[in-house]
């Protein structure tokens, strides 16, 4: 029964890792885009907008990151928490450790 369960947290750590590392680059793809994108419009709208987004994104990867580990450790399963927050962990440093070598090899 634990392996089944640790199995399933990784699969869960998997998923919450993938999803996170999208919105990095989904954040890191706006910034990039977003002075072709407003360049007329007018700055301070841009730099609402801009903050408005930075903080919904930020919201969603810390619900991704901490949303499953902090509900099992309010319900009691504080060993569990702690391990499936270090493979949410793991899962995210394994992602960007690849797309940096990718980087490297792209270049």
């Amino acid at each position: 029964m634990q392996n089944f369960k640790n199995l399933t947290l990784w699969k869960i750590a998997a998923i919450n890792g993938v999803l996170a590392s999208i919105c990095g680059v989904a954040v890191a793809m706006f910034l990039s885009y977003a002075g072709q994108l407003l360049i007329t419009a007018n700055p301070v709208f841009t730099s609402i907008v801009l903050l408005v987004f930075m903080v919904l994104i930020t919201t969603l990867v810390f619900a991704l990151v901490f949303g499953k580990p902090l509900t099992m450790y309010l319900d009691g399963e504080r060993t569990e928490a702690v391990y499936a927050l270090w493979m949410t962990f793991i899962v995210i440093f394994v992602l960007a450790g690849l797309a940096m070598v990718t980087a490297v090899f792209i270049k």
